[in-house]
């Protein structure tokens, strides 16, 4: 070959080698243009212009430094902001729910609400107690919907719970919530909302704690002193009997799946965390992600939703079912009167899946788990939803218990465990789950205490049967907990759970063997904003019989 053919041939590469390069950087551009227009719709549609317009006019920053501030949290997860820089398992964690920070230092007359007296150590309220909730509407109330034929939508036009004034040691309840669920008036985020559960976070940050023997001393018995301190109080429905496993009534694989997510309580602006935007701008993540995963026989639980949160996803779950006989119901009551009132752990099943023998909603204190009251060190009052399910295809029976523990109350949080525990091992033969936040990590007594009867889901599953995360479900809404790599929300099983690789029917102590056959902790993050301060957590089961 000559050198002048080479020399042409060197030049041809050279061109097509800037042809190429030419085309790519154009393709990126282009690329990079529609990335960019796909953010600014995601923006229109979310809502977050309309937040940050609105924000801006709270603060006093015009809405080009607001935008600069809110993209610079949603836009980077790894900054960890010094403005927000709060520890996990504190007064002022991120997962507090109640944003009790701002409301401490605030005086209480700025709001225009007169502040609410307490009576003295070893005073009781003297005035009428007032009409408190009947035995048979407070048991229709927390029942959420029918137990055994379940053939009637759930239905929440619960009474009006009862005015009062808390003692210590003992939680308030709002006096009605029912408008706050309903139209406009919900809790959605707007600035002028008056939803009277943020109103009263403020006052369980101002509650007195109190002791058994403080209550106990009132004159009259334990009951009547509950009622005349206004302490709403719940009777307890009794359980029904539950035919043991056996070898007839096991045959056959169940396989089910748990959904469990803290899903955060729906705060008025004003009162959002850093990086978070309303609930109206961020539940269609929270549902689709229900929708996606919930599998055939797949059991629901979340931490922290409030009542119109609940009715939002539930409208969403059943869109396309019966007006009068929905797909999905939910169980549970709230924590300030076990009615509607305050935060919610509810458990939620497909009606066509899964027969609910028994629902029940208890508070953790040490007083009395049918009365709303703050237990040992808590900040809080504490509350736990219970089922009893049975599949309507095998016969099969599970109990499931969702709950959220304290964030602040390291004796609370521990105590609650046991009592969780005692709860599950009187009450029938078939497995028992725990699941929800426990607001504490692995080292925690709570964890300790319940990894005695049950074990940690997360630890038993191998990395092949493991998905997503590895070893946090805590985020914050900035993702400034991701380096901390926080796992504060659980799966508990029997301790008799089989790994994959392990040989099921092995033991002769029990009709039935139960294995996990997969776990995750799901993503949380779309469009640069997170649906909620936590990740979903999954797991899989199988029981089958031997």
């Amino acid at each position: 070959m000559t050198s002048v053919a080479l020399a042409k041939r060197r030049i041809v590469v050279c061109i097509l080698v800037l042809i190429f390069v030419a085309a790519s950087v154009v393709i990126s551009n282009q690329r990079k243009a529609q990335i960019l227009l796909d953010m600014q719709d995601y923006e229109k549609i979310s809502g977050l212009a309309g937040f940050l317009d609105k924000s801006q006019q709270e603060v006093g920053e015009n809405n080009e430094e607001m935008q600069s501030r809110v993209s610079g949290y949603l836009g980077n997860s790894d900054v960890i902001d010094a403005l927000d820089d709060r520890p996990l398992v504190a007064d002022e964690d991120p997962d507090l729910e109640e944003g009790v920070a701002e409301n401490e230092n605030q005086d209480p007359n700025e709001s225009g609400e007169t502040p609410e007296e307490y009576p003295e150590e070893g005073e009781y309220p003297a005035e009428d107690p007032g009409e408190a909730p009947t035995e048979d509407s407070a048991k229709n109330a927390n029942e959420g919907a029918s137990e055994a034929s379940e053939s009637t939508p759930v239905e929440n036009s619960k009474p009006k719970p009862v005015s009062k004034k808390v003692v210590k040691g003992a939680a308030s309840a709002p006096k009605s919530n029912h408008k706050a669920t309903k139209g406009a008036s919900r809790n959605t985020g707007n600035i002028t909302n008056n939803n009277q559960d943020t109103i009263h976070y403020k006052q369980y940050s101002a509650f007195p704690k109190g002791s058994i023997s403080r209550v106990a001393k009132g004159s009259g018995s334990f009951a009547s002193n509950l009622k005349a301190m206004q302490i709403p109080t719940l009777p307890e429905k009794q359980y029904p009997e539950i035919p043991p496993p056996t070898k007839e009534n096991t045959k056959g694989a169940m396989p089910f799946r748990f959904y469990s997510h803290n899903v955060k309580n729906g705060r008025r602006h004003r009162e959002l965390d850093v990086g978070e935007v309303p609930w109206e701008s961020r539940k269609r993540h929270v549902i689709n992600s229900i929708k996606l995963n919930a599998v055939a026989n797949t059991v629901v639980l979340l931490q922290e939703p409030l009542k119109f949160q609940i009715d939002d996803i539930l409208a969403d779950l059943n869109k396309f079912s019966p007006k009068k006989k929905p797909e999905w119901r939910y169980y549970g009551g709230g924590r300030e009167d076990g009615l509607d009132g305050g935060e919610h752990v509810p458990i939620l099943v497909r009606s066509s899946e899964w027969n609910v023998v028994y629902n029940d909603t208890i508070w953790l204190n040490d007083l009395s788990e049918r009365s709303a009251v703050i237990g040992w060190d808590a900040k809080f009052p504490r509350i736990a939803t219970y089922v009893t399910l049975q599949h309507r295809e095998s016969g099969k029976y599970i109990n499931v218990a969702n709950t959220h523990f304290d964030h602040q109350g390291a004796l609370a949080r521990k105590n609650s465990a046991i009592l969780l525990s005692e709860k599950f091992r009187t009450l029938n033969a078939w497995p028992s789950f725990i699941l929800g936040d426990l607001n504490a990590m692995p080292d925690d007594e709570s964890h300790q205490e319940l990894a005695k009867s049950y074990v940690d889901i997360h630890k038993l599953t191998p990395d092949f049967s493991r998905y997503g995360h590895p070893d946090y479900s805590v985020t914050g809404f900035s993702g400034k907990y991701l380096s901390d790599a926080k796992r504060i929300d659980y799966v508990f099983a029997p301790r008799y759970t089989k790994k994959l690789s392990e040989k099921l029917c092995d033991s002769y102590t029990r009709p039935f063997s139960l294995q996990v056959v997969g776990y995750g902790l799901l993503h949380s993050k779309f469009g640069g904003v997170y649906m909620s301060d936590h990740r979903p957590v999954m797991a899989d089961f199988v029981m089958k019989g031997c």
